[in-house]
């Protein structure tokens, strides 16, 4: 799936849009997302001034980057394709109360369906 989601970003990019990546699960990958450049035809350089990265270590981080932080974004980058990449990832932290998770997943997913009626596009991944 991660793959995909590389290519699919390479490809947005390439017909002149905007990605935004928002990593839970701390693994992009700069050096599949550079072979899915040139899969596509292009320098790596030039898709990278296009992809805006914002990684989440915390549970809590994930749901303000996915509700807060991409509405903000989005206001920018009206035509992007926003890729949240493993959104449960941060779930399982042992620290995290399970309640406490379940809460902020409720809020990621309000905020990522509000993000969708508003007709953005959106993509989320789920590991290989």
């Amino acid at each position: 799936m991660r793959t995909l989601a590389m290519d699919l970003a390479a490809a947005t990019i390439m017909a002149e849009g905007t990605v935004l990546w928002i990593e839970a699960a701390n693994q992009f990958d700069l050096y599949a997302f550079a072979e899915a450049a040139k899969r596509w035809g292009d320098p790596p350089e030039t898709l990278l001034k296009r992809l805006r990265i914002a990684r989440a270590f915390t549970i809590y981080q994930l749901g303000a980057l996915a509700t807060d932080g991409l509405e903000r974004a989005l206001r920018q980058y009206p035509d992007a394709v926003t890729v949240v990449s493993e959104p449960l990832a941060l779930a399982w932290d042992a620290e995290v109360p399970l309640a406490e998770a379940r809460r902020v997943l409720r809020t990621l997913a309000a905020g990522l369906q509000r993000v969708r009626q508003q007709g953005h596009r959106l993509v989320l991944t789920a590991p290989d």
